[in-house]
């Protein structure tokens, strides 16, 4: 896999935990709203709208970055670091909430923990490597016990 490809995935996978924080932000707002006439009825209506839609995103971004990822991991942690360290931050801004010393020190090693797994120089498998050497059936100059011997894949008839 590219390190370019790596990168857009590992985007996707950050823009998704952000879109799970604005999402989890709206839905405290829609439900700290007290409904006393339709006014205040249409606005948590329209958080909590606007939080189902937010969710949506975050979790189709999430999906394309496992879809395109060979390892899950990257995905998994960027996504779900970046929704715990957004959500501190704007718990701590938007609606006074408090943290410790000790978890800002637990989140900062979660976040070192990140770049060391991102910034990981690729390896190949097996797998991969064994997709290198097969024989490609579309040659006419194949011998015949080649593609007799070869695994057949797919519905047998």
């Amino acid at each position: 896999m590219s390190s370019s490809s790596n990168n857009n995935n590992i985007r996707l996978a950050v823009l998704s935990g952000g879109f799970a924080t604005a999402g989890g932000v709206l839905g405290k707002y829609g439900m700290d709203v007290t409904v006393e006439d339709s006014w205040s009825l249409l606005a948590k209506c329209l958080l909590l709208a606007a939080m189902i839609g937010s969710n949506t995103l975050g979790c189709t971004m999430y999906v394309k970055s496992l879809a395109a990822s060979a390892s899950s991991l990257p995905c998994t942690i960027a996504s779900s670091s970046v929704n715990y360290f957004c959500s501190a931050i704007l718990g701590t801004l938007l609606f006074g909430e408090t943290t410790s010393l000790y978890w800002w020190s637990g989140t900062s090693l979660v976040l070192l923990g990140l770049l060391l797994i991102c910034n990981a120089p690729p390896t190949t498998t097996t797998s991969e490597a064994n997709c290198d050497d097969r024989v490609d059936d579309d040659d006419d100059d194949d011998d015949d016990s080649t593609r007799a011997n070869a695994p057949r894949r797919g519905k047998r008839d």
